[in-house]
This record gives C-alpha cells, structure tokens and sequence, in this order.
C-alpha cells in the first residue's frame, strides 16, 4: 500500500532541507577553515620573509668577507707577479751561463765520443789502424820536407817512401787511395817519374770514387796536370769533367778545366769554366791574365 502523497511531499522537504543545512554547515566551516588557513599562511609568509631577510644580511656579510679575501688575493697575486718577473730575469741570467756551459760540455763530449769511436775502430781493425798509422807518419814527414830544404829534405823525402812502400805492399794499404795520392805526388814532385805518378793518380782516382773528399779532387787535378804533360788531353779533360761535376763549388777544378780546354781550342767551354772560377774566387782573375793558355 503506497504513502499518502502529502506524507511523501513532506518526506521529500525535509530531506532537502537537511541537506541545505548540511551544506550551509560546510560551508560555514569551510569559511571557519579559510580564516585559519589564510593566517597560518600569513604567519609563514611572514616568517619566511624574516628568514629571506636574514640569510641576505648574512648573505650581504659574507659577501663582504669574500671581497676582502679576494682583496688580499688580488695583492699576493701582485706581488707574486712581481716576484715572478724578477726571478725571470735571473733564470734568464742564469740560463745564459747554463747554456754556455752545456755547449762547453757538448763539445767535449763530442770530442770524448770522437776518440772512443776512434779507438773502437783502432781495437776492430788492427790491420787498418796500422796503414793509418803508417799514412800518418808519411803525411808528417811530407810536411816536414815541404819546410826542408837540401840534404833534410832528400832524407825526409826518403822516409816518406819508406814508408809508402810498406803501406802498398799489404793488402789493406794496397787499396788506400791516400797512399797512392803521396806516392803519385813523390813520383811527379820529387822524381820526375810521369809515367809512375799517372799510374799512381789513377789509382788514387779509382780507389777515392766513393768518397768525395779532399783527396778524391787532388787526385782527380794531379791526374790531369800528369796526362796533359804526357800529352793526353783527352783523358785529362775527363779527369777535369769529373772533378768539376763532383766539385762544382771548386774553384780550382774549373780554372784546371778551363785551362785545358783553352789549350785544346775549346774556347767557348773554356770562358764558361773560367767565368765560374773567378765567381767562386775573384782573385783568379789576376792568374787568368798571366796564364799563358788564356793569352
């Protein structure tokens, strides 16, 4: 059996009213809430603010200290860089004298290292190291008879052939280009024997190929100056092509060459070995006007 319409009318308001006051309820105590809530954040921001003040005083304080500090910094800093010029100038002053005295040492070691590499080959090579030693003295005795004269020169002269002799009958001496070079020359110089200093030139030439030393250019000139006495031209100015193509900064081997082309009637090549000569050394220009093969 359903409710009488008004009973139900009447149930119906009552729970809408109840609601409505439920409602105003919350709302009052949301409004209540809100008022608490507003001031506990007045009360944070309030102490929030004090905090911010303080840390940026403290803040303030402590970025004077760490001006002062770099206030001191900035003077150490100063006076280290001044201290650093002046300790620069006397490493400079200092390393001067260093210096010099490392070139001093390197020197020495570089004459040190010199003997010892000399020894080790004296020690490694007891036959070689006695043709050195015999060309030595022979070089010596040269010397000393290029500065005699008379009765000294003829017995240092026999020394040195003495001891040439000895050099050329082994077999290391007999391929030692410098022994032939002084047996040429004492040939030539000493003996007049033309034939025997060209053969000996020869040989200084062939052996000293490889070289390229002073010994290798005089054997090449000595050669020529013997052929062309002997009257072979033609093998002296191949001789002289050498010297001057190995040698192209010799003065010497182009006026040698010049002269023999002169003398052969090559006088176009002759002016273009001469014209080298006198801009390697000035002062041949003076012997090409007394040479007779220019005239």
């Amino acid at each position: 059996m359903s409710a009488p319409i008004e009973f139900v009318l009447t149930r119906e308001y009552t729970s809408s009213r109840l609601r409505q006051i439920e409602a105003e309820y919350h709302l009052q105590l949301a409004a209540e809430n809100s008022g608490e809530l507003v001031k506990g954040m007045q009360a944070l921001y309030r102490q929030q603010g004090a905090s911010a003040e303080q840390a940026l005083r403290a803040s303030g304080e402590h970025h004077q200290e760490q001006l002062a500090a770099l206030g001191r910094q900035t003077e150490l800093l100063d006076r280290q860089i001044r201290e650093t010029g002046q300790l620069r100038c006397d490493i400079q002053e200092l390393g001067q004298g260093v210096a010099d005295g490392f070139r001093t040492m390197e020197i020495e070691l570089g004459r040190i290292y010199t003997a010892l590499t000399r020894i080790e080959t004296l020690i490694a090579n007891p036959a070689d190291t006695a043709v050195q030693e015999l060309i030595r003295r022979s070089t010596a005795s040269l010397r000393a008879a290029a500065r005699a004269s008379g009765r000294e020169r003829d017995a240092a002269m026999r020394d040195v052939e003495l001891l040439l002799e000895e050099v050329l009958r082994g077999a290391f001496g007999r391929t030692n280009y410098v022994a032939h070079f002084q047996s040429g020359w004492l040939a030539w110089k000493h003996h007049g024997d033309l034939e025997r200093a060209e053969e000996r030139f020869f040989d200084a030439s062939r052996l000293s190929r490889d070289f390229k030393d002073d010994y290798r250019l005089m054997a090449l000139r000595h050669h020529a100056h013997v052929l062309h006495e002997l009257g072979r031209n033609a093998e002296a100015l191949d001789a002289l092509d050498s010297a001057t193509r190995e040698f192209s900064q010799s003065a010497d081997a182009h006026f040698d060459h010049a002269r023999i082309l002169a003398i052969t009637g090559e006088s176009t090549q002759a002016v273009g070995h001469l014209q080298r000569a006198i801009s390697l050394r000035p002062a041949l220009a003076i012997s090409a006007r007394v040479e007779e093969a220019f005239q």
